[in-house]
């Protein structure tokens, strides 16, 4: 297949963004340098609920504001989070009243922390040397609340109540823009559950479909799955996406926790012992730019990461976007793009979208012939209803071939914005 280059208007944005496989330990200049350039991908800010009426509160806002990595963050009063679907997520998950209560809480990847737990998180993104501090996690959790408790009872009687109550008028013009009087209307909340291994960003998806004859599958099949049809067609999946703020217990991965993925899946499904049927996805080959994520991935949940060089480019012009993934052995280089046009909706019930985005389960195949299944939480994404796209380059270079030599007409492509999502522990059926 021959794609044209993505041209890019005068007018339109541009970011561009180049990975390389880690081979060794990066020295932290080296280190700095390749994370600014991961933080022009595309995900939700962390957003930090703090006490307006403390004098201690607020000037760890201001300490916050003046680092590098300050457009990470939001800050929000929790005074004005009365009647809003936040403190009643709060009061539901911690048993606390945010809008009078003192304890700072965070929102990160649509799950909300409190107290030490909340501290860790933002610790976690501030980068070198801070991350040090994230050594401290391993105090078990109660200890570090009854001291965080200790400094959260003494603060009024030690620095008292700021001077101004607003805190815009006291940082530079340019910061005030971080400090919000409410937080976005949408914001995914999960609830508090056990079995959380990790949570992350999936932003700007492009999935390419193609139709495949089922005895291809067969072979990739796990055992005790079947495989899942759309109108009769058996379709696998070539998915590129942004993979942001990688956190474990709300805390994001230092040096590698935000990159790209290029996975290639199809579908399943499983029946469960009251009839009813699990929908799920089964990942053939999966392709990221850092060893550190893929012996993780393959070695907890069995699956099939390869590291790879790659690079992505976006840009808006207008209500037209554009988006490019691409990956390179160092000889060859395939490219996948696409385009959309106007503002992503809501999926429609019964869609071709809905079918491919709404598989909430991943299913591998051990060495020995065992299943494995893992659950992946997140809300229904908005699409592009217009959206084309298209893939050049060998794809049988980094594919099993029997799957790319089926892979030569496209079928379909979805563009989906993507959200917060949570991965849950894999258990073996």
């Amino acid at each position: 297949m021959i794609v044209k280059p993505l041209c890019f208007p005068q007018e339109s944005t541009k970011v561009r963004i180049h990975y390389r496989p880690l081979s060794r330990f990066a020295s932290p200049q080296r280190t700095a340098m390749m994370n600014d350039r991961r933080d022009q991908l595309p995900r939700d800010p962390v957003y930090i609920m703090y006490d307006g009426r403390c004098a201690t509160c607020h000037g760890v806002v201001r300490s916050l504001m003046r680092r590098s990595r300050s457009n990470r963050f939001r800050f929000v009063p929790l005074q004005t989070l009365a009647g809003t679907p936040v403190a009643s997520a709060v009061f539901r998950d911690f048993g606390i009243d945010a809008s009078t209560s003192s304890t700072i809480v965070v929102w990160k990847n649509g799950t909300l922390f409190i107290r030490a737990a909340a501290l860790f998180a933002i610790v976690s993104e501030l980068g070198w040397p801070w991350v040090i501090l994230l050594l401290l996690r391993f105090v078990p959790l109660c200890v570090s609340n009854a001291c965080y408790d200790l400094v959260a009872r003494l603060r009024m009687r030690l620095f008292g109540a700021p001077r101004h109550p607003d805190l815009c008028p006291l940082v530079a013009p340019q910061q005030r823009a971080l400090v919000l009087n409410a937080l976005p209307s949408d914001l995914t909340m999960f609830p508090q559950r056990s079995g959380v291994m990790m949570s992350a960003q999936w932003r700007q998806l492009i999935i390419v479909n193609y139709a495949v004859p089922a005895e291809t599958l067969a072979s990739y099949l796990p055992r005790g799955t079947v495989l899942d049809d759309w109108q009769g067609e058996h379709l696998v999946s070539m998915v590129g996406f942004a993979f942001c703020t990688v956190s474990l217990q709300g805390m994001t991965l230092p040096f590698c926790g935000n990159f790209e993925e290029i996975n290639l899946r199809f579908y399943v499904k499983r029946e469960l012992a009251d009839g009813s049927w699990r929908r799920g996805v089964v990942f053939v080959k999966e392709i990221v730019p850092f060893r550190l994520i893929a012996s993780t991935a393959n070695l907890l949940y069995g699956e099939h990461y390869v590291v790879h060089g790659m690079d992505s480019q976006s840009a808006v012009a207008g209500e037209c976007r554009q988006t490019s993934y691409s990956w390179s052995d160092g000889n060859e280089t395939v490219l996948m793009c696409a385009e959309t046009y106007g503002r992503a909706e809501q999926l429609a019930s019964g869609s071709l979208a809905e079918f491919i985005t709404e598989h909430y389960y991943g299913y591998t195949k051990g060495r020995s012939g065992e299943t494995t299944e893992y659950e992946v939480e997140h809300p229904p994404w908005r699409v592009w209803p217009k959206a084309q796209g298209t893939v050049a380059g060998p794809l049988g270079r980094f594919l099993p071939r029997d799957l790319a030599h089926c892979m030569r007409e496209i079928h379909s492509v979805v563009v989906a914005e993507g959200s917060p999502v949570r991965i849950m522990r894999a258990r073996r059926l």
